[in-house]
């Protein structure tokens, strides 16, 4: 998965105060013994526009107010349930996250403080936040890691499965998690999930959003799932993802436990373990070329761009592609011929390898004009297949089992706790 960075924004941010917010030191809520106060509240939402690039309206401000503050509150109940165990995080550990933070970006520790109070943001809201996050992993490490059990049949059924879906759609997703654990929660939580699709749709980076507002695992790494196949998320999220085109949200996904916004980042077909290793692969290209010279100016270019889109819907097979480049006016009629993994362009390597064969790729533009492609076959020497890693398998499961039971945790602490939310 990518890393994502929380600070994306290296300008000042100016937040109005929300109307209503009462005064600097006003409690907003209260979570058993607890307070989370107005300016709590207010030093959170700078560091959630600054992290997520959110433009700091004081109609955007009141709209995810609500949110906000239950993301404190779940961080008070994490942190009182680390502290009833007697786990601690000590100020080298946040230390260490901060360098890390800084070093990211490219910024010196010692400068960090003045960096963030560009955006309005104190570095003691940065530390809170870390600190929270830091206790709850050792919560979930020390409670719950011991009763995640992993089979060798959980894990020979899913590399079977990823061998059996081999050559099969493979989804890049990203996730917001929202969830809902009474039925007083239900108008609330999805009036908050479409609020923050709201905020997106205007410009928020969905990292940032993810960072702040999801619950979920998922949410440190700025949503990211990874590469997934259909049938391994829940049927709702599935049906959401056939109707997805790359680049696109879905609107709020109702499951069991909650709601899910959804990002398509990208999709390609899956690599099994009986599938030839790409690097190894020689692959038998057609193309369909409308030769342009370097020059040519935005109107030839476009008319060409138009030529293309019209082509590419009747490219079924090779030999459609033969026929179209003739008709062209191409002596070779388009054969590229064979080529190895090594010989293709660098930034044809991932697409070419991902292409199903018989498939006609997106149009591209190189020296020699505007194409697209088509794998006819390809082939590898006998072995060069890819090899599944049982361990990355066994890991894959094992945070998957985690995750759920770090949210029935959550769950299970919210319904029990004393909590006051004052409007």
């Amino acid at each position: 998965m990518k890393k994502l960075l929380l600070l994306l924004c290296l300008f000042a941010v100016p937040v109005h105060a929300e109307p209503n917010a009462g005064p600097s030191l006003g409690i907003v809520a209260t979570v058993n013994d607890d307070a989370i106060t107005s300016s709590d509240l207010e030093g959170r939402m700078r560091l959630m526009m600054l992290g997520s690039g959110i433009q700091p309206t004081p109609e955007i401000l009141a709209k995810l107010r609500q949110q906000v503050l239950r993301t404190l509150v779940d961080e008070r109940l994490q942190a009182q349930e680390a502290k009833d165990l007697g786990i601690t995080v000590e100020e080298a550990e946040i230390d260490e996250q901060i360098a890390k933070l800084a070093q990211q970006n490219n910024v010196s520790p010692a400068n960090l403080p003045q960096f963030f109070a560009r955006g309005g943001v104190s570095i003691a809201t940065l530390r809170e936040q870390m600190r929270a996050n830091i206790s709850w992993t050792k919560v979930i490490q020390r409670k719950l890691r011991p009763r995640v059990d992993i089979g060798d049949d959980e894990v020979d059924a899913e590399i079977a499965r990823i061998q059996a879906n081999a050559g099969k759609p493979e989804y890049l997703v990203a996730d917001i998690f929202l969830p809902v654990d009474t039925p007083q929660q239900e108008s609330s939580v999805e009036q908050s999930a479409n609020k923050l699709i709201e905020t997106m749709a205007k410009g928020a980076r969905f990292s940032g959003i993810a960072r702040q507002f999801s619950q979920s695992a998922s949410a440190a790494t700025g949503g990211d799932l990874g590469w997934l196949q259909l049938g391994q998320l829940e049927p709702q999220l599935d049906e959401a993802i056939r109707k997805m085109s790359p680049g696109t949200l879905s609107p709020p996904i109702r499951t069991a436990t909650g709601y899910h916004i959804l990002m398509l980042r990208d999709v390609r077909v899956t690599q099994g373990g009986n599938t030839p290793d790409p690097t190894k692969t020689t692959f038998n290209l057609r193309q369909v070329l409308i030769p342009l010279p370097p020059s040519a100016d935005e109107a030839t270019v476009s008319a060409a761009s138009r030529r293309l889109e019209r082509l590419q819907p009747q490219a079924k097979s090779c030999n459609d592609m033969e026929r179209m480049a003739a008709d062209i006016g191409d002596p070779n009629r388009g054969r590229i011929g064979d080529m190895k993994y090594d010989q293709l362009p660098p930034a044809l390597q991932s697409m070419i390898s991902a292409l199903p064969d018989n498939t006609a790729s997106p149009a591209l533009r190189n020296e020699r004009g505007a194409l697209f492609l088509m794998v006819c076959s390809r082939t590898a020497p006998e072995g060069a297949v890819l090899n599944i890693d049982r361990t990355l398998v066994m890991n894959r499961i094992g945070a998957q089992k985690l995750e759920l039971l770090a949210r029935r945790y959550l769950r299970d602490l919210r319904q029990n706790a004393f909590i006051d939310i004052r409007s």
